[in-house]
């Protein structure tokens, strides 16, 4: 039986058309059918999705693809041009979408319908699905381009000095783990606290991961070096909120045996 999920996910994006630049806020909600059994694969397909939006999209500007001169002034001055085959209007940046992340995605999880609305058109809601006519996005482009194929392994590393600077966070994590856990065991309210206050020391390892990563060019070596960061990060945040069930079960000993 196939399995049916939804997600929703926001990006903001600049428009240029009738020689006007707008900045935008685009809502979009996608349905999906889930179409293989590897959890690997999937997790995959979700993080192209989030990829391309979150890294490819945000902050760009859509402008159609006849614009030659605009397009030549923002790519000079450094900004994500996205071209389209029409004026960038909401409807043609839905079945952009659709087209564009359905074939990253490459049939593992398969996007059959998808909403989408922004500021701009006042919170209008344009909706299609993956039988839509599909008009000059029919022809290929960007948008039906792959990359590499799900089924590969990652070949890029890290660098090694970026990677070292990880593994230092995630001891330190793990650590503070470790240690708010045995506060929990031994209900140690002072060790608990101490553990808070230790686990404030996280920032300087993110410090650290962000100035070694300042010469990284390439767009996908940085996101996963960021969304590394991230997870690891959550350890620590388990490990302050495991810190604080003890602080909260001191204060309930106290208040019984004040009543």
């Amino acid at each position: 039986m196939t399995t049916r999920i939804e997600r929703e996910f926001e990006f903001q994006a600049g428009v240029y058309f009738k020689e006007e630049f707008l900045m935008n806020l685009y809502t979009i909600t996608l349905y999906m059918e889930v179409e293989t059994e590897s959890i690997r694969e999937q997790n995959v397909a979700m993080e192209r999705i989030k990829y391309f939006l979150n890294e490819c999209l945000e902050n760009g500007i859509f402008v159609q693809d006849t614009e030659h001169k605009v397009i030549e002034k923002y790519s000079t001055c450094g900004f994500k041009v996205c071209t389209v085959p029409e004026e960038p209007y909401d409807q043609i940046i839905t079945l952009l979408l659709l087209t564009k992340l359905n074939s990253i995605t490459e049939g593992r999880l398969i996007i059959t319908d998808m909403t989408l609305g922004s500021r701009i058109s006042d919170d209008v809601r344009f909706i299609c699905d993956i039988e839509s006519p599909r008009g000059p996005l029919e022809a290929p482009g960007w948008w039906t381009d792959v990359g590499t194929s799900i089924s590969d392994p990652i070949k890029k590393s890290i660098k090694k000095e970026i990677l070292d600077k990880l593994q230092e966070m995630n001891n330190f994590s793990l650590n503070m783990l470790d240690e708010s856990c045995l506060a929990l065991f031994k209900e140690n309210y002072h060790d608990a606290e101490q553990t808070i206050k230790k686990i404030e020391e996280i920032s300087k390892y993110e410090r650290k991961i962000r100035d070694a990563s300042k010469s990284l060019t390439d767009h996908e070596e940085i996101y996963r070096v960021r969304r590394l960061t991230e997870n690891i990060k959550r350890i620590s945040e388990y490990a302050s909120d495991i810190a604080e069930i003890v602080l909260n079960m001191n204060i309930e000993k106290t208040l019984k045996k004040m009543e």
